[in-house]
């Protein structure tokens, strides 16, 4: 009966063991694809869908073609309206970035299957400073085949010919944060 117990007791180790490994496995497995899929997405042109329309004043309006091509960096962050964590998370990135100091545009693109859900809802807690663009259905993502990339990557600044050049949410990393901070100081130098 004691070897009975000593036995178990190993076995009981040697399955936490084997545990903690398959643990560690998915884990290490999970962050090498996400950092494969963002890769995949650098380089990427994004196109701006005509369904795409602007918020003002709680009113959506139709957006010019010429909106998206400034000779400026662009910013795009993409939210899901009906998560409340997305919109406090886009508050404090929008806070982040209006301390920033640089020639670049913000696209706020919020994701929402009803207008007036969002206007009754949501709009009220969104700090309004940068470009709120209502995006129906999921329409920007579909377009430029990112569906793949909202889950782990929902922010990115996109160059002068609207390619992807980084991916990363200042708002949750530090390391993303001095990221940003760093390529706008690189990208102010150049155009002075």
């Amino acid at each position: 009966m004691f070897i009975n117990l000593i036995l178990m007791k190993y076995l009981i180790k040697y399955f936490q063991i084997i545990l903690l490994l398959v643990i560690l496995f998915f884990f290490s497995d999970c962050n090498r694809t996400n950092n494969i899929q963002k890769e995949n997405y650098i380089g990427k042109k994004i196109n701006f869908s005509d369904s795409l329309l602007l918020i003002k004043n709680d009113t959506l309006l139709f957006i010019e073609q010429n909106f998206y091509n400034t000779d400026n960096y662009k910013i795009v962050s993409i939210v899901k309206a009906n998560c409340e964590k997305c919109v406090s998370d886009l508050n404090k990135l929008s806070g982040f970035l209006k301390k920033l100091d640089g020639n670049f545009e913000v696209l706020f693109m919020i994701d929402a299957v009803d207008f007036e859900y969002f206007k009754t809802h949501v709009y009220h807690q969104l700090d309004t400073s940068f470009n709120l663009i209502f995006n129906k259905n999921n329409c920007f993502e579909r377009k430029n085949e990112l569906e793949g990339i909202y889950n782990v990557f929902n922010t990115f600044i996109l160059n002068k010919q609207n390619e992807i050049v980084f991916i990363g949410n200042p708002v949750n990393d530090r390391d993303c944060k001095n990221e940003y901070i760093n390529f706008i100081v690189i990208q102010n130098e150049k155009d002075n």
